[in-house]
């Protein structure tokens, strides 16, 4: 039919053929959060294999509208097959569009002498400077310039 039009039809290879991606953690909070279809499984995933009932929990909890929700189907979790946890939480938390952030690795690797040589600096606690290093209150330029106050590393 396409060659009465003048358009050659493609020779599909057996390696372009490529086989549909599997669903990921964020497809299934994608699902709970907004979509509310739970059946997104049933054509790539039939056995819910990359749905980890944890790690799903983990990152509804970093909202706190959700804890309430998380809490009760914590108390289940053990009882519930990955595929009632999975339409429980469908069911239960509420449908929005929100983006959850989920906390990520400091980079800033600082060794304890340096937390010491800081901590004397400012006069407070090893905590307190971890913290200060967490919340970006002290840049590396800061850091370094008070280790060569001591005498550097």
């Amino acid at each position: 039919m396409l060659k009465l039009f003048g358009v050659k039809e493609k020779k599909v290879k057996e390696d372009d053929v490529k086989e549909p991606k599997s669903l990921t953690l964020f497809n299934y909070l994608t699902d709970i959060m907004s979509g509310k279809k739970g059946n997104i499984h049933l054509e790539k995933d039939p056995n819910l294999s990359s749905f980890d009932t944890f790690m799903i929990l983990r990152f509804l909890s970093y909202d706190e509208g959700y804890l309430p929700f998380i809490n009760v189907i914590n108390g289940f979790q053990d009882n519930l097959t990955k595929e009632e946890a999975y339409k429980m939480l469908v069911l239960t938390i509420p449908k929005t569009n929100k983006f959850l952030k989920f906390p990520k690795k400091n980079d800033k690797d600082i060794d304890n002498e340096d937390i010491n040589l800081l901590s004397k600096y400012f006069q407070c606690s090893n905590y307190e400077v971890e913290d200060f290093i967490k919340l970006n209150l002290i840049d590396k330029d800061n850091i370094e310039k008070i280790m060569m106050l001591y005498g550097g590393r």
